[in-house]
């Protein structure tokens, strides 16, 4: 499974988990978890992390009670970015350039 992958069924799961535990406290209705059923099927698929994290935060700004989604897709893709960091600065160091390796840690 890719990550795109991994980050399409957590967001599902989150968001799946979020309207249930809405609909039996009470705090979402039948008819407004269908809409927003609805409306999270629209923005799918993602073609991209950065392209999930557009949309998810789109989503949370209409219903604040998803923002679990967006501190999730958030995280991750902070994540993503350190690892790509750090992968160029491995590349750098492997070559002996530790000064660029060191650049790109600046960066």
């Amino acid at each position: 499974m890719n990550d795109l992958s991994k980050v399409t069924n957590q967001l599902e799961y989150l968001f799946l988990k979020r309207l249930a535990r809405g609909l039996k406290e009470e705090k979402i209705d039948i008819p407004r978890a269908k809409a927003l059923a609805k409306e999270f099927l629209q923005i799918e698929p993602f073609s991209s992390v950065e392209d999930a994290k557009s949309k998810i935060d789109s989503f949370t700004r209409n219903d604040s009670y998803f923002v679990a989604l967006n501190e999730y897709i958030e995280a991750y893709y902070s994540e993503q970015q350190k690892n790509t960091l750090i992968e160029k600065m491995r590349q750098h160091i492997k070559q002996g350039n530790i000064d660029q390796a060191l650049e790109v840690a600046k960066n």
